[in-house]
């Protein structure tokens, strides 16, 4: 189930931050985060889910790359919808929250 992205622990300064890394580096590719940060099982430690859906294998690496260079305080767990399992995908469609989603 689709949750309000206001429900995601994340300050705003970086959500803005995530969004616009996203949308430079995988423009065409829906985004959605789940996990702790969406379900309120986080700490302070806790890093942030991410799933990519349609994406090529170069433009996965170069999001995790970008992740990886950027000042956001947390560790960003990326993974493509399609190689994920289906039970995990079951899983999480039950509690996400979207990050991009293409027009």
């Amino acid at each position: 189930m689709q949750k309000p992205i206001e429900q995601l622990i994340l300050k705003p300064k970086h959500l803005a931050q995530l969004q616009q890394i996203v949308a430079e580096t995988i423009p065409m590719c829906d985004v959605w985060a789940y996990g702790s940060r969406l379900n309120g099982n986080c700490h302070e430690g806790s890093d942030l889910d991410l799933a990519l859906h349609n994406s090529d294998m170069d433009s996965y690496l170069h999001l995790k790359q970008r992740l990886q260079d950027s000042t956001l305080p947390m560790l960003v767990d990326v993974h493509q919808w399609e190689k994920l399992p289906e039970s995990f995908q079951q899983n999480i469609l039950q509690n996400y929250t979207i990050i991009q989603k293409i027009k």
